[in-house]
């Protein structure tokens, strides 16, 4: 009994010793990846804003969260140039529209909610604490009667149905209001929660990924479990996840995937998580993009475009960084 004791114990020590080499050998494979897609994020982006002088959703919100979560697992970023990007985004959002003189933001809630939510441990009483209220009150000030919010910009256009989209920017500001502690702002919060709660399951992997974060930020663990085995019921065969109905893998939504799996607090070891960070690392072009991501909008047709592009390539980074975090909330 003894000798059988002291082998299942052997036994046991190897199994934990190989699984933390293989699990080494993942980090460093995701590492690599993370490693090449940075230097396409940071000239993309710069691209974008020199061309467009513009804040986009699908742009310069992602492009830092992305570059932040990169530089949180120790990838090289230049941390003057991200600190300048982060300043020149909450700026430019709070310049007025010509058109209405409007802070642009009232037209782009959903990238103050990126950058609310993507930021929020550097919003603190004692930094940014006045940028955050004023986020804040653009998204309380846009808030519908029934508690919801319309879908801004070009966002309509996407191929999904409308009230699926104007869900998901209405899941995003939650979101970000969750993150404050403010009277105001929770009040708010709890208003858009009702019909976010009666609306029917969407058909995007952006949705399922929203209801898992908005459950984990309510504390509901039975909320969390539905909508993490929802989430595991629409991977694909090649670990991938798609965006939208029946369209092609999508590396975009498989980043969502595995950002809310880590959150949810799955392990790195979860073959389901394993799948989607191997179809990543496999589809990841040579320049560090992903550019099978297909476009999200009606007249792309489901190919990739240089938005939908740029918007994948961030999300997977997203994805990748998370799984790499050894505490992910």
């Amino acid at each position: 009994m003894y000798r059988l004791t002291q082998l299942v114990i052997v036994c046991c020590l190897l199994i934990l010793i190989q699984g933390d080499c293989t699990s080494a050998e993942d980090k460093n494979s995701i590492r690599k990846s993370v490693e090449k897609a940075v230097p396409f994020i940071v000239s993309e982006g710069n691209s974008w804003i020199e061309s467009k002088d513009c804040t986009s959703c699908h742009r310069t919100s992602f492009m830092t969260w992305s570059l932040s979560a990169a530089a949180d697992v120790g990838i090289d970023v230049d941390q003057a140039a991200l600190e300048e990007l982060r300043l020149w985004s909450r700026t430019d959002l709070n310049k007025l529209n010509e058109e209405d003189q409007k802070p642009a933001a009232t037209r782009n809630l959903e990238c103050a909610s990126h950058i609310l939510w993507a930021e929020r441990k550097l919003f603190t009483p004692r930094k940014d604490h006045a940028t955050r209220e004023v986020f804040l009150k653009y998204l309380i000030d846009g808030q519908q009667e029934n508690g919801l919010w319309k879908a801004n910009g070009q966002l309509p256009l996407q191929r999904r149905p409308a009230d699926e989209t104007a869900l998901v920017s209405s899941m995003w500001n939650a979101l970000a209001l969750g993150t404050s502690p403010d009277a105001e702002a929770q009040v708010a919060r709890k208003k858009a929660m009702v019909p976010i709660a009666k609306a029917p399951t969407g058909s995007s992997a952006e949705e399922l990924m929203l209801r898992t974060l908005l459950a984990i930020q309510s504390q509901d663990d039975q909320q969390v479990s539905q909508w993490v085995a929802e989430l595991k019921l629409r991977q694909r065969e090649d670990g991938s996840w798609n965006w939208v109905g029946e369209t092609a893998s999508d590396p975009m939504a498989t980043g969502m995937a595995l950002y809310a799996f880590r959150f949810a607090g799955l392990p790195q070891s979860d073959p389901a998580l394993q799948k989607g960070v191997d179809f990543l690392l496999s589809h990841q072009a040579d320049n560090g993009s992903w550019d099978t991501t297909p476009g999200t909008k009606k007249n792309a047709k489901g190919k990739p475009v240089e938005t939908s592009i740029y918007w994948g390539t961030c999300w997977s980074v997203i994805g990748l960084c998370k799984v790499l975090e050894d505490e992910p909330l």
